[in-house]
């Protein structure tokens, strides 16, 4: 197997030049490297930042707080907390009702626009807060 290696190798190329070639394919694979990296870093940015997946995060997180005071998983964090989640989902409505506002004809228009599932969760998430927070409230 080495034998025939040997044989079908080219031996025109000197030593020199094979290190040169090989250093070449090496830098330009390294930075076809760095370009990849650079898109993918982009393109999750972009997705992680998108105004549906930051309308839908705040929705799940607003309802994760209210589901949390409606199931008394933290009865010991007291009305203090309470307040901060019912102030929280009130503030969370008014975002995504105002964010409606403005886009609601990019919504109907094209149905397949996500901002629109962002926008339902978020404002089922702050209505869940609120009602978390006034059980949690009005159960002490």
């Amino acid at each position: 197997m080495i034998k025939a290696y040997l044989l079908k190798r080219t031996k025109s190329k000197s030593l020199k030049a094979q290190i040169g070639a090989v250093e070449r394919k090496l830098l330009n694979r390294h930075q076809r490297v760095g370009v990849r990296t650079a898109t993918l870093v982009r393109n999750i940015h972009q997705q992680v930042t998108a105004p549906a997946t930051l309308l839908l995060a705040g929705g799940i997180v607003a309802a994760v707080l209210g589901l949390i005071l409606l199931v008394r998983l933290a009865p010991r964090l007291g009305p203090l907390f309470a307040i901060l989640v019912i102030a929280a989902g009130a503030l969370l409505i008014g975002v995504e009702i105002s964010t409606y506002n403005k886009v609601s004809e990019l919504i109907k228009s094209d149905p397949t626009y996500s901002i629109g599932n962002g926008l339902y969760v978020g404002i089922g998430g702050g209505v869940v807060a609120v009602l978390g927070g006034l059980a949690a409230l009005l159960h002490k």
